[in-house]
This record gives C-alpha cells, sequence and structure tokens, in this order.
C-alpha cells in the first residue's frame, strides 16, 4: 500500500487505497569499520493502482523490469547505487 495523502502509513487494508510496486538490489560491503557498507539502487515499477488491479499487471510490471535488475552487479551498484554506511 502506499502512504495516505497526508504522508502517513496506513494501517488497515482497504480494496479502494492504491498500491505501488517498486523494485530493487542492494549488496552490503566490508569496509574496515565494524559492519560495512551497504550500496542500493531502487525504483517504482508502478503506483496508484487500486487493489483489484494489481494482480493484472503484476506479473507484467515484473517481466518488464526484471533485465534492469539483472543488469546490477555489484560494480554496478558501488558507480551508481546510495552509499549507506551501516550501524551508523
Amino acid at each position: 500500500m502506499e502512504f495516505d495523502k497526508d504522508g502517513h502509513r496506513v494501517e488497515q487494508f482497504r480494496r479502494d487505497l492504491p498500491y505501488e510496486l517498486s523494485a530493487g538490489a542492494y549488496v552490503d560491503l566490508p569496509d574496515g569499520s565494524k559492519y560495512g557498507n551497504r550500496f542500493q539502487k531502487g525504483f517504482q515499477c508502478f503506483a496508484g493502482k487500486p487493489f483489484d488491479q494489481v494482480s493484472a499487471v503484476l506479473q507484467s510490471e515484473m517481466e518488464k523490469h526484471l533485465p534492469t535488475l539483472e543488469g546490477w552487479d555489484v560494480q554496478y551498484l558501488k558507480a551508481n547505487g546510495e552509499k549507506v554506511e551501516l550501524g551508523s
């Protein structure tokens, strides 16, 4: 489920709420610190779909975006992903 119009998390399921699908990848790498670093990248596949429409597009959206994710190896994530210092 997406956030409500005020940016708050929705706590109860309702069929009329908008749903989204995001995809992404991350890799955790040691760097000599206690926890290391994470390189992460993601994107939104669809948004604003009522629950009853999700099943009609879910598989095709996943298949459409799979080639993008398959191209994201460690080097790609290090060069293009967001770096997060773990444990901070």
